[in-house]
């Protein structure tokens, strides 16, 4: 089911086809079934969501309160694409960015697994 979803939200957003009822029902998806989605699925639906552009600040808090505790489970691609789409839209939200920040702690110490596009991905960030 979390796999289903967020393969879906990519693949109409890979192929830029807008559905505006799609995204806002999966905006609506209980809190409890983002602590489903593995680390993947997570930072699919929000690159798919920030490459859109459908503005979902309910979804990106509910994907922030389910990714948080698993930071670690993140390849540099998810964790890239995840920062990316978080900071597409720049609103406040629970996926917290400043210096002292898990997410910041997690990229600064596994920087050497950051590939250059990867790199050039977080620097526009």
């Amino acid at each position: 089911y979390p796999r289903e979803i967020s393969n879906t939200v990519w693949a109409y957003a890979t192929v830029a086809h807008y559905s505006p009822q799609l995204f806002n029902k999966v905006a609506k998806i209980p809190q409890s079934r983002f602590r489903e989605f593995n680390s993947q699925s997570i930072a699919n639906t929000v690159w798919a969501y920030a490459a859109i552009g459908h503005s979902s600040p309910q979804l990106f808090d509910k994907i922030a309160e389910a990714s948080l505790p698993r930071l670690d489970e993140f390849s540099s691609q998810g964790i890239v694409n995840t920062v990316w789409a978080y900071a597409v839209f720049n609103f406040p939200s629970n996926f917290e960015f400043g210096l002292h920040s898990d997410v910041v702690r997690l990229i600064v110490s596994s920087m050497d697994e950051f590939n250059d596009t990867e790199l050039r991905q977080l620097h526009q960030w």
